[in-house]
Formats: C-alpha cells, sequence, structure tokens
C-alpha cells in the first residue's frame, strides 16, 4: 500500500504565516495521524520567486529557435538573461524554501513525518491549497526529498468528492488527443510517442474546430486519458489558463465544463497538457472533481516537453505508479538542465484527495458495469439488480403467491378492488429512492432504485425514482393502466398503455438491444402460468400486459398475453434517426484503394465490414499504406488484407478489423421494392480530404442482376468515394451496397471546391442486400437479419402504435454498453 501525507495549509498568507495540518495515512484508510504546525510568515520568498521568474521569462525570450510553447504563437521577448541568472535565482529561492519549511514552528510537523516513513516506502505528498502562489513554489526542492526517493509531491483543492462512475469496461485504454496550434513547435514527436503505446487506442484532434471537440468530449463510450499538445498560457493568479486548440480559437476549461463533467462520469481519470503555465488550467478542473492531472506549472521549451513525455509514459505503461512516473520523468530532465534551466521544476501533479491514483494495468482492465442477475429480498420478493437494465428495481409483484414489501394499507383486504384515485409518489424507504403507488386503501412500494449502472446517461437513483415516478403519473392520469413492452424510437422498451392490444403510449424506460423484451417484463413481475389469463408463457412472440390496477388491488392474476397483428406493422422512422443511425454504423475505407463500407457484424472485439470489392480489390505492396478502416469516432482500425473474403463473381467484400470500443451494427433487409423512400451515407473524395455525405432519394428502377451484382437503381446523389456505402430504408436498415456511378456527370465534379451533390449526380447503382445473403460468404458470418414485413404504401405509411413518441429515452441509449 502506499502512504499518503496531506500537508492542509487553508488560513494565512505569506506576510501572516500559514496554519498546518498534517495528516498521514494508507491506501483506503482514514488517517492514522494528524498533528497541527505552523509556516511562520516569510514574504521574502514570495520576492525570490519573483526575481526567478523574472529570470526564466527572459530566458524564455531569448531562445528564438522552435522552443516554447507559451500562450498564443506571438512577439517574444527581446531582453536576454543569461542561463547563469536563472541558476543563481533558482538557487536563492531554493535555500529560502527549505529556510521556511525548517522553522520551528513547523518542525513537529516535519518530525512527525520523519518518524513515520522509510526511504524505501513510495509517498505521495498532497499539498492541499487553493493559493497558486504557493503551488508554483518548487515543493520537490524540500530536503524531505533527498531522504525519500519515493515520495513525489503533488497539489489538491481544498474541497473535494469522489465521482460517481457511469457503468463501462474495457481492457485497452481510451486517449483523446487534442494537438493544438502548433505554430513555432513541434508536437508531432508528442503524437508518435502517443501512437506507440502498448494496449492503448488513441484518437487525435488535430486543430479541432470547438463542436467537434465538444462532440468528443460527450462521447458516450469515455475516455480514460485526455491529452493536450500545443499552447497554452494562465492569465495572472486569479484567472483561469487557456488553451489554444486551433489557429484561431483558445477557451478555458470553464468553457468546456459540461462536457468534461459528462467525460469523468464516464471514467476520464487523468488529464496531461504538454503545454506552458499550466497551472491556472486546474482550477476549473478540480471543481469538476477530476481524479488527476498533470501540467507544467511554467512555460516549457518544446524539447522539455517532448523528453518529459517521452520519459513519463516509458515508466508509467511499464507498470510503475504514477507518482513514480512522473518524479522518475522529471528528475530525467535534468540532463537538459545545462540548455534548459530548471526543467525538472515544471512537472507537477494535482491530485483529488477522494480518487485512487491511476495505474496502466488498472486502465486496462477497469470495469463498472453490472451484470444482469436477480437476488432476493427475505419475504421473495424481485429484486432486479439489472435484468431490465434499470438495477435495483423491488416491485411488489404478484400479490398471493408474492407478497408487497412492508405493505401500509388502511383496509384489511388485498382484494379489494383499486380505487382508479392513484397516484405514484417517490419516496426514501429504508435509505433508497422508492416509487410508491397510493390509493384510497393505502400505500404499495413498487420500484426501489439503488444501482448507479445507469449514471452514464445522467440518471442517479434519485433522478431515475422521480423521472419514471413523474411519467407513470402522467400516463395513469391519460387512461394508461398497463405495462407491457413494445418499440419506440427504434428502441425496445417497457411502456405503458391504456387498453390491451395496443402500442406503447408512453414511455417507462428503455431496454438494450440484446434484452429479450418478454422476457425482461415476465421475470420483472415474477409472472407464470398462474397469473395469465392465457399462457403457456414463452411459446409465442405475442406481448404480454400487466395490469397496473389488479397489482395495486392485490390480485393475482395480473396479466394477459395478447396475440393480434400489432407486432406485424412498423413505422418508418425520420429522417434525422436514420442520419444517427448512418453516422454510427457507415465507415471509411483508405489504402491502395479507397471508399466507404457499413459494419454489419459483431462477434466479440470483432467487426465486420461490407464494402464493394473494387475498394480493395488491390492488395496493398511493401511501400504501400495498408488498408485502414475508420470509424465515426476518427480512430482508424488497421485491417489484414489476407483476412478480406470477396463474394464470388459480386462487387462486394467483407473486412475484419478488432477494437474494445463499442460500435452499433446495423440492421440489415432483403426488402426491397420499386418506389422505396432509401437513403446513403459515405465519404467522398474532396481535396485530398474525406466529406462525410447523407443523400435521400428513391429506388426507381429494380432488374435483373448484371454480372456484378448490380440490380437496384436509385435518384440519390452519389461521387467518387462513396463507394460501399450503405443504402438505408425508411426504418434504417441497410437494403443495398452502392457502388456505380450512372451518369456521366460524376466527372464533372469538382473535387477541389466539393460542392454540395445535387440530383444532376443521381441514377446510380447498388447491389441489393438479399442478392448478397444468397452467397456462401453470407451464410457463414451467420447475420442478423431483419424480416418484417412492411406495406410498401409509401404516399401513407402505415403507423405503428409502438412507435408514436418523441419522448427521448432514458436509462439506456445508442452507445450505451456493458463493453467498450
Amino acid at each position: 500500500m502506499g502512504k499518503i501525507v496531506v500537508l492542509h495549509l487553508a488560513d494565512g498568507n505569506f506576510e501572516d504565516g500559514f496554519r498546518v495540518i498534517l495528516q498521514i495515512r494508507e491506501d483506503g484508510n482514514i488517517p492514522s495521524t494528524q498533528i497541527t504546525g505552523k509556516l511562520p510568515p516569510c514574504p521574502e520568498i514570495e520576492k525570490d520567486y519573483s526575481s526567478w521568474k523574472l529570470a526564466y521569462g527572459s530566458l524564455a525570450g531569448s531562445l528564438r529557435r522552435l522552443d516554447w510553447r507559451l500562450g498564443a504563437p506571438a512577439n517574444q521577448l527581446t531582453n536576454i538573461s543569461p542561463r547563469m541568472d536563472v541558476q543563481k535565482a533558482m538557487q536563492v529561492l531554493s535555500k529560502r524554501l527549505n529556510t521556511w519549511l525548517n522553522s520551528e514552528s513547523f518542525r513537529p510537523v516535519k518530525e512527525k513525518l520523519l518518524q513515520k516513513f522509510n526511504p524505501s516506502e513510495e509517498i505521495r505528498v498532497i499539498i492541499q491549497t487553493e493559493d497558486i502562489r504557493l503551488r508554483r513554489l518548487p515543493w520537490h526542492l524540500w530536503d524531505f526529498f533527498e531522504y525519500y526517493p519515493k515520495a513525489e509531491v503533488a497539489f489538491s483543492a481544498t474541497g473535494y468528492q469522489k465521482t460517481e462512475i457511469s457503468a463501462f469496461s474495457r481492457k485497452q485504454v481510451s486517449i483523446l488527443a487534442i494537438l493544438g496550434n502548433s505554430a513555432d513547435i513541434d508536437i508531432q514527436k508528442d503524437r508518435k510517442l502517443l501512437e506507440n503505446l502498448p494496449k492503448a487506442e488513441t484518437r487525435f484532434l488535430v486543430e479541432p474546430l470547438l463542436r467537434e471537440l465538444y462532440s468528443c468530449l460527450w462521447d458516450d463510450q469515455g475516455w480514460d486519458i485526455l491529452f493536450f499538445a500545443g499552447h497554452s498560457l494562465s492569465q495572472g493568479n486569479s484567472k483561469p489558463g487557456r488553451i489554444y486548440i486551433n489557429k484561431n480559437d483558445s477557451l478555458t476549461m470553464g468553457e468546456l465544463k459540461y462536457a468534461l463533467r459528462k467525460s469523468i462520469e464516464r471514467g476520464l481519470k487523468l488529464a496531461i497538457f504538454n503545454s506552458c503555465d499550466g497551472l491556472g488550467l486546474v482550477r476549473d478542473l478540480e471543481e469538476l472533481h477530476i481524479p488527476q492531472v498533470i501540467v507544467m506549472r511554467e512555460p516549457v521549451p518544446d524539447r522539455v516537453a517532448q523528453e518529459f513525455l517521452n520519459h513519463f509514459i516509458k515508466a508509467f505503461s511499464s507498470g510503475k505508479s504514477l507518482y513514480a512516473s512522473v518524479r522518475e520523468a522529471r528528475e530525467k530532465l535534468q540532463s537538459i538542465e545545462d540548455e534548459f534551466p530548471c526543467a525538472s521544476w515544471l512537472p507537477v501533479i494535482c491530485q483529488n484527495p477522494a480518487e485512487e491514483p491511476v495505474t496502466w494495468q488498472g486502465l486496462q482492465h477497469r470495469s463498472r458495469a453490472v451484470s444482469p442477475k436477480m437476488t432476493w429480498a427475505k419475504n421473495k420478493l424481485p429484486l432486479l439488480a439489472g435484468a431490465v437494465g434499470v438495477a435495483s428495481l423491488l416491485l411488489a409483484a404478484v400479490v398471493g403467491r408474492y407478497n408487497v414489501v412492508n405493505p401500509v394499507r388502511t383496509s384489511p383486504s388485498d382484494s379489494d378492488t383499486a380505487s382508479s384515485k392513484v397516484t405514484f409518489t417517490c419516496k426514501t424507504v429504508s435509505g433508497a429512492p422508492t416509487t410508491v403507488a397510493k390509493n384510497a386503501q393505502g400505500e404499495r412500494q413498487l420500484i426501489r432504485w439503488g444501482s448507479n449502472v445507469f449514471s452514464q446517461a445522467g440518471y442517479t437513483p434519485q433522478k431515475r425514482c422521480q423521472e419514471v415516478t413523474e411519467r407513470m403519473n402522467r400516463y395513469f392520469k391519460q387512461g394508461g393502466q398497463y405495462i407491457t413492452h413494445g418499440v419506440m424510437k427504434n428502441q425496445k422498451v417497457i411502456c405503458i398503455t391504456d387498453r390491451v392490444g395496443e402500442g406503447c403510449t408512453g414511455l417507462l424506460y428503455t431496454l438494450k438491444p440484446d434484452q429479450d423484451a418478454k422476457a425482461t417484463l415476465e421475470d420483472l413481475f415474477q409472472l407464470n402460468n398462474r397469473n395469465v389469463s392465457s399462457g403457456p408463457l414463452r411459446e409465442s412472440s405475442c406481448p404480454i400486459y400487466v395490469n397496473l390496477n389488479d397489482i395495486i388491488a392485490g390480485k393475482e392474476v395480473v396479466a394477459k398475453e395478447v396475440c393480434g397483428d400489432r407486432t406485424e406493422k412498423t413505422r418508418d422512422i425520420e429522417e434525422n434517426e436514420i442520419r444517427q443511425i448512418a453516422k454510427q454504423t457507415a465507415v471509411i475505407i483508405t489504402g491502395r484503394g479507397s471508399g466507404s463500407g457499413v459494419i454489419v457484424r459483431r462477434d466479440g472485439n470483432t467487426y465486420y465490414v461490407l464494402t464493394s470489392k473494387h475498394v480493395v480489390g488491390i492488395a496493398p505492396g511493401a511501400i504501400d499504406d495498408p488498408y485502414v478502416v475508420q470509424t465515426y469516432d476518427g480512430i482508424p482500425h488497421k485491417i489484414t488484407y489476407e483476412k478480406v473474403r470477396k463474394a464470388g463473381h459480386l462487387d462486394l467484400a467483407i473486412l475484419e478489423f478488432s477494437s474494445q470500443r463499442s460500435y452499433e451494427v446495423a440492421k440489415i433487409s432483403p426488402e426491397i421494392a420499386e418506389g422505396m423512400p432509401v437513403y446513403i451515407a459515405g465519404w467522398i473524395d474532396c481535396n485530398s480530404d474525406r466529406k462525410y455525405q447523407f443523400s435521400a432519394g428513391q429506388i426507381d428502377q429494380l432488374s435483373a442482376d448484371d454480372e456484378e451484382g448490380y440490380s437496384v437503381r436509385y435518384t440519390n446523389s452519389t461521387i467518387t468515394g462513396m463507394s460501399g456505402s450503405p443504402v438505408f430504408d425508411r426504418l434504417g436498415r441497410v437494403v443495398a451496397i452502392h457502388g456505380k456511378p450512372g451518369s456521366e456527370k460524376q466527372n464533372q465534379y469538382d473535387f477541389e471546391k466539393c460542392p454540395s451533390l445535387s440530383q444532376t449526380l443521381g441514377g446510380n447503382w447498388g447491389i441489393p442486400i438479399k442478392t448478397f445473403l444468397n452467397t456462401p460468404l453470407a451464410s457463414s458470418l451467420e447475420l442478423e437479419i431483419d424480416r418484417s414485413k412492411v406495406k410498401l404504401n409509401f404516399s401513407a405509411p402505415e403507423i405503428d402504435e409502438n412507435n408514436q413518441s418523441n419522448t427521448p429515452p432514458i436509462f439506456w441509449s445508442p452507445g450505451d454498453s456493458d463493453s467498450r
């Protein structure tokens, strides 16, 4: 276990001195030692620091090469101060600091430290203060650290808390690397170092736009490490720091507040700012309770930043602790202090004391996912800890065979007919938020909320209780009294309706795609043949309807299974939803050829992409770049060309890539007809870059397959680079793969200016999914095929009662996963 020393310097200043509280503890334990002391007045230390700062700043101005990452790259200082002046000022400040820390009033604190530790122990010394002047002092020069070679210093805020982390599981370290404004500096070395990290996936944002950065920080899959390289600047002791993300934009951490908070909730453990003067960035991050931050406390020469990152990454990824890695990397900078004085002063850790220091191995195998399982209360009531994705639901299910939890009733009979005047409230029962049903006969506890599994979507137990309780009140007053299962906004749901046999009228919560909705509802209420007016259960796909009034009244038969045509109806979804499905499932393919593709299957960490064969028709040579699949999040995934599988004479192929991250898989369907509205999503070659396109149109011709399989023509606009693009129907299913232009006007497209696609580029051809499904390759993949029958009534499509609501899903949303 590591030892932790906290020096709390909350009260005081350099003119009057500081009151000090010392705490000593081990990881995971309460403090074993606490004493108080005092650091005496020492206004001279501020003056000595200012003298050093002036000499150091003058040195920065004298180095006019590609050397400094300070602020916006602008006019540099011209007054030259010799390195000797910096060294002299350093020695004065170091001596003053140790004199101050060896003062008589502080001696009891130091002696207690010397008594408690031995040199072989790893010690984290945390200076707890809000005063940035104290943080700027070179505490690592305190002679205490000479006695303890495995100790390292960090800073923390005086107020802190542990962040509630959402569910996730991953075995590779996920890094978001922002490569900001690099004018006059070289940050490509930073990139190369990150690219070579073992068991890590890094997404690079090169001089990103603000909206691109926001979007990545909000990524549902989250990040373990946030890295920034470029120019930054702290704007005085009381003002926030600022990073320069591109040539035009800069921002403070406060301007990323909500996005960073969400990243921290989704598992962000460490932020590294390999840029100048970073202490001003820390204040806003500490308010968000980020676990750890590494910054440079002063302007940093470019080479120093590169050397530090190199040494730190090697130590940290090899298994050394965060603190040991920082100390080792910092001390190795002494080798270049003849050229860059005080280089070893610059890196510093800022620590949230409520969090344990992160390790590289810990990031690879972190898991906060809750596995579905059923546990039981003492009175045999179902305690649902994950089977429906709501976690810790205690339901008063079927009275007679199962009793409700602590029922409070004013009537002696549980068989009384429930009053139509039922209200639902969220109360705290035995310390847990609980949904309670109340009528004239009394109260019954329905749902107890105790798990944090859906905090990733912003839903704490208290908020889930309030949300669902409010929904139940609203829908019950509107006549909804049956709980059933269905589909809303293309997602499986547990919902409420007003009549048996009808579809959902109100959402209660969403399920994950792989959950059996019917089985979930049966397990939720512990239904069996005795509780359902028809049966047996699980032998048909007919939906179940559970009567809330009957449950509240305490009746034994509370559910009914209804078979009808409801499950055969399907409604088209809105175009913006299809855009979202397309953006998450379509991919870019680059290499000897280039084009687009779509993810059609996942097997563990292996993903299968369907594309046009001619996109990958040429094998890469010895000097060619390998084929790469780039997913919607910008992460490139290498493919092994020898594993590319081609569909015989058809212009289709399957690629494989592996990733620990979770990506959506597109639904596929063999259903296709003339007049059907369709949408194509892919990337065009735009001035040596790739530009995303989404094109709407309709099928205008079906013909016999040509020798390559092309038999469906559509009016959608396409252009070079979109070969292999998925063709979606109005249900968001892939019904064809685009691959063949049909207009000579394609050649007239201006690939330099890349204007928006127009219908003049329509009349293009694709290969239907139904053609692909007849191949041995498709059979070998065990693809999941959506064979839902839809009436091809395009002018007035049939509405599915299961899919009427525009209410956004709660508890589960696309992108959430038990593994990443």
